[in-house]
């Protein structure tokens, strides 16, 4: 199986310092590589089995027996592989995520970025995000009003849809026409959003059915 490759200087022992010693510890070392030390002059051809690569944020290039915080050629030869960003997923990360992302990885052997970006509750994150949106193209309307589809016939929609999935019952598509063909007041969609949000909140995923 592939595995992640995480090129990580670790200046001072920054690891040990922002709780990743787990790194050290060898406890995912079935699915993640640990790269410490890289120059510019190092062969990164090997970085091109990765089923991942995670790069920090602030990587120095290694020569000459120490770190050098003004050269970061590395990073950029990294960023530069042609499979980068086509069939290696590339992220930059900084400690505080990492291990529910190597996790995952090694539990289900999916590659689940948002989890570095958000943390566990990114699902919670990226619904909640949605929904402010929803709200804010809504904010001129009454709750006793009709809900025009078109205001909610949007990005934001769909993706909330896609995060309450499968107990949502529905399709994007689907509900929008339902919307359109049959359609509720402003307070009852967002009473129906609001469910939603709390369900996630909750459980740490949505288990609302829309009607």
């Amino acid at each position: 199986m592939k595995k992640i490759y995480l090129i990580d200087d670790n200046v001072d022992g920054n690891r040990q310092k922002y709780g990743s010693g787990f790194v050290d510890d060898g406890l995912y070392q079935d699915v993640m590589v640990v790269i410490d030390k890289l120059s510019p002059d190092n062969d990164i051809s090997f970085l091109e089995n990765a089923s991942c690569i995670l790069l920090h944020k602030s990587l120095e290039d290694f020569y000459n027996g120490k770190f050098h915080d003004d050269s970061h050629k590395v990073a950029m030869l990294i960023r530069n592989l042609p499979q980068v960003g086509n069939s290696i997923p590339l992220a930059l990360f900084s400690y505080g995520r990492l291990e529910s992302f190597v996790l995952r990885f090694q539990k289900e052997h999916e590659v689940e970025l948002r989890l570095l970006a958000y943390g566990q509750n990114y699902i919670g994150h990226l619904a909640n995000r949605a929904a402010t949106t929803l709200f804010v193209h809504l904010q001129d309307l009454q709750n006793c009003d009709n809900l025009p589809a078109s205001r909610v016939h949007c990005e934001e929609m769909a993706q909330l849809v896609s995060l309450s999935q499968p107990s949502l019952g529905k399709t994007y598509k689907e509900i929008i026409l339902d919307l359109t063909m049959n359609p509720i007041t402003v307070g009852e969609f967002k009473n129906r959003v609001n469910n939603i949000l709390e369900s996630i909140q909750d459980y740490g995923k949505n288990i609302f059915t829309w009607k």
